[in-house]
């Protein structure tokens, strides 16, 4: 199974974007997760990759009001092949930004999976609210208790192999809600799927791999894909240059791995293909 996740950025071009994504999705089996994305975007993208796929978009669920600014009409979308059945999906409602969010159910070979994505806001314009906000992701995961978390923490502030030695930016918490939120990862039973693989590569005072360069000179991982610890991660990649050549502004973040397909039968006696389609539902 591919997972891809990408912040493309609310100023991309839709027209450079598809072909790069549409590129990298060459698995049959692949979920992709996208942050910062707009009605006309999410329309162009179901446009230019077909019916091969299911699209699940939060402001689907999550309606822009009349009084939203630009920074309410950004959502985040989960694109499934058709080789996955798609169960069902809602926002994180307990979260400042439920328009960030999105977790999507869905079922393979007789197995459910669940697969979330998150996109933080940014502390040097929400400060004590980004705090708050990680706080409810943690409660999320700790709750939904997801297979795949693909996001933007718009963290760290130096970057590790270990969570607990990562330093966070202080929003008004000394850094607590970020910790938080990455330990709860761990309690979780998730890996930082790219650090599973590169830890050796790990230089003190650097990123693990570059996902963002802040005004071209601070180097950043701030996209994350965390999987399932029964998952046997194979490769992990950040495409940098390639997404900023495609107008994006963070790397594509690329995992490929191999399922544990008996270790999530939640019940036995469904049988997940025979269910209907849900559709999306706001929690």
């Amino acid at each position: 199974m591919r997972v891809i996740s990408w912040n493309i950025g609310w100023g991309c071009k839709k027209e450079k974007i598809a072909p790069m994504l549409h590129k990298k999705m060459g698995y049959n089996d692949c979920v992709v997760c996208l942050q910062e994305v707009t009605p006309s975007v999410k329309n162009f993208l179901c446009t230019f990759l077909g019916n091969s796929y299911s699209y699940i978009y939060s402001l689907d669920s999550r309606y822009v009001g009349d009084f939203d600014t630009k920074s309410r009409k950004l959502g985040v979308l989960i694109i499934l092949s058709n080789s996955f059945k798609f169960l069902y999906s809602h926002t994180l409602s307990r979260t400042p930004f439920p328009d960030r969010t999105l977790l999507v159910s869905f079922a393979y070979m007789g197995v459910e999976y669940r697969v979330m994505t998150l996109h933080s806001v940014t502390g040097c314009n929400y400060l004590k609210a980004k705090s708050v906000q990680f706080y409810s992701f943690a409660e999320a995961i700790k709750l939904h208790q997801p297979d795949i978390v693909a996001f933007d923490a718009n963290e760290p502030r130096e970057d590790h192999f270990d969570e607990e030695q990562r330093k966070y930016f202080d929003n008004k918490d000394k850094g607590a809600g970020a910790k938080t939120f990455f330990q709860t990862l761990v309690n979780s039973n998730l890996q930082d799927s790219y650090a599973t693989l590169n830890k050796e590569q790990y230089k003190q005072g650097e990123p693990l791999a570059i996902s963002h360069i802040i005004n071209g000179k601070e180097r950043k991982r701030y996209d994350f894909i965390y999987t399932n610890r029964k998952f046997e991660v194979v490769k992990s990649e950040y495409l940098y240059q390639e997404a900023i050549d495609a107008s994006a502004d963070h790397a594509m973040v690329v995992t490929d791995f191999i399922g544990d397909m008996q270790y999530r039968m939640r019940d036995p006696n469904i049988d997940f293909d025979a269910l209907p389609f849900e559709g999306n539902t706001s929690l």
